[in-house]
């Protein structure tokens, strides 16, 4: 058995790091964006607005 790293293992660490790391920005990118939310006044009622 190796004690230290081959190349191909060094490549093939580096590759997985950079998943789970942009794997781990692309989620936290997704739950901190803001959502453009619509705010229903819970007192009137939308279709009123649409009768004569």
């Amino acid at each position: 058995m190796h004690p230290t790293l081959t190349p191909g293992g060094w490549i093939f660490l580096s590759l997985a790091w950079i998943f789970i790391l942009g794997l781990n920005a692309y989620c936290m990118a997704k739950l901190l964006r803001e959502k453009k939310e619509e705010i229903v006044d819970p007192l009137t009622n939308p279709e009123d607005d649409a009768k004569p």
